[in-house]
């Protein structure tokens, strides 16, 4: 019988991550963030699995869903032009709740960022868990469909700090995201906000600014960031961001 060593990573752990992704979780270089963290056995359906859970996290079954994340490679250039390969975690499908038989071996099987540790049978396994918004819940499969999930950071260049802010649904618009953050916010009248997408290309980590009606790729990770000093400290704080 496998053991499975989950971490979840939540609304809450996402904003106190101050890296690109959602966590540090095998980076030998950094301190991996403080995750919730369970055991399972592989036989234990996913549906007890997630009522421990809730229990856990005070919350009701029904609050919220979990999605499996898969990893993908990065090749990003470090300092002295050194390529540095990293990894990339991104959701992926959300764990059915429909199939009272699925077991955690299951998801495992059914795609996941798990990985075999190396010893005693034991597996890693990471999940997100997302809170669920009634008013989105309400929405057709239609209406659904048409929206994606985009994780929002800000990069504040005057402290020099980029922090979660969290996930909005959104049609593919870079407009409308910029009304959803202001508003998450409360900077309905700041004019000073640009959005950057980072995004992959042949497994390149890039970023790259959005035009207002420009549009981003499924599952990208965009950031938001507020400049209100001058060109120049712009220009050097988006020199350091981008080097992450």
């Amino acid at each position: 019988m496998n053991t499975y060593i989950i971490k979840i990573i939540t609304a809450e752990s996402f904003r106190k991550h101050e890296g690109f992704d959602l966590a540090i979780l095998d980076d030998k270089t950094l301190p991996s963030s403080t995750l919730w963290t369970l055991t399972a056995y592989d036989s234990e359906h996913f549906l007890d699995f997630k009522s421990r859970l809730a229990q856990k996290l005070h919350y009701s079954p029904n609050q919220f869903r979990l999605w499996v994340l898969e990893e993908r490679a990065i090749q990003q250039t470090g300092y002295g032009r050194v390529p540095q390969q990293r990894k990339a975690l991104r959701p992926r499908r959300v764990v059915p709740e429909n199939d009272a038989e699925l077991t955690i071996c299951g998801v495992h099987r059914n795609g996941s960022n798990t990985y075999y540790s190396g010893y005693s049978s034991t597996y890693h396994l990471t999940l997100y868990l997302e809170l669920l918004q009634p008013e989105r819940e309400a929405l057709s499969s239609e209406a659904k469909k048409k929206q994606s999930m985009i994780f929002v950071k800000q990069f504040d260049a005057l402290k020099q700090k980029l922090t979660g802010i969290g996930h909005f649904y959104v049609d593919h618009g870079a407009s409308s995201l910029s009304h959803l953050i202001k508003t998450h916010m409360n900077h309905l009248n700041n004019k000073d906000l640009e959005l950057y997408e980072v995004c992959f290309s042949w497994s390149i980590l890039k970023i790259m600014r959005l035009g207002p009606v420009e549009c981003w790729k499924d599952q990208s990770f965009l950031l938001h960031t507020r400049m209100k000093e001058t060109e120049k400290l712009k220009k050097k704080s988006m020199t350091n961001f981008s080097r992450g």
